[in-house]
């Protein structure tokens, strides 16, 4: 939800960080790690997702800086850098 996207764009003070999201079984369809869909998307700019080099298969978040997700590589920040971490959602 938008919601939860401003909330982690406090959270992470514009650092990127994998969310869990991921389309490692189908090219395109986005599901979480417990297998649901995901609903919301706050794709950075009109090219992402873009799967880049066939290999970028994970959601992060504040991909370089600007608070919105991107599909990567399963370390790569797009600054040359690492993935700082990752951020989940505990569900009771």
């Amino acid at each position: 939800s938008k919601q939860t996207n401003d909330f982690i764009d406090e959270l992470t003070a514009k650092k990127c960080y994998w969310i869990g999201g991921n389309d490692h079984q189908k090219e395109g369809e986005w599901r979480w790690l417990d297998g649901s869909k995901v609903t919301y998307f706050n794709w950075s700019g009109r090219v992402e997702p873009d799967n880049g080099g066939g290999v970028e298969d994970v959601m992060v978040y504040s991909w370089r800086g600007k608070g919105q997700i991107c599909d990567t590589r399963e370390t790569y920040d797009g600054k040359g850098g690492r993935i700082r971490g990752f951020i989940c959602q505990w569900a009771k």
